[in-house]
């Protein structure tokens, strides 16, 4: 009995201590969440904005050569405008 109640004076001293994460510690991880998150929003905005313009550049190259309308003519399986030019 006398060691069981040792285990059990010990167990509940060490759930008693303090353990985990300080304020400071949580509001840098928060920190360092938010920092990556507005780089990753930055840079998902830079690559829509890019493809948006390079799509943009290709259909007016589609137009401005003439292949628009023999590529809109040609049948789903072979619409690829790198084998037909």
């Amino acid at each position: 009995m006398e060691i069981l109640n040792a285990f059990l004076n010990g167990y509940f001293k060490q759930k008693n201590a303090e353990t985990g994460r300080s304020m400071v510690e949580m509001l840098g991880v928060l920190a360092v969440i938010g920092v990556l998150s507005i780089g990753g929003i930055y840079g998902y905005t830079f690559a829509m904005d890019k493809y948006r313009a390079n799509d943009i550049v290709y259909e007016v190259n589609l137009r401005a050569t003439g292949v628009w309308h023999k590529y809109q003519e040609q049948p789903m399986q072979y619409r690829s405008i790198t084998t037909h030019i």
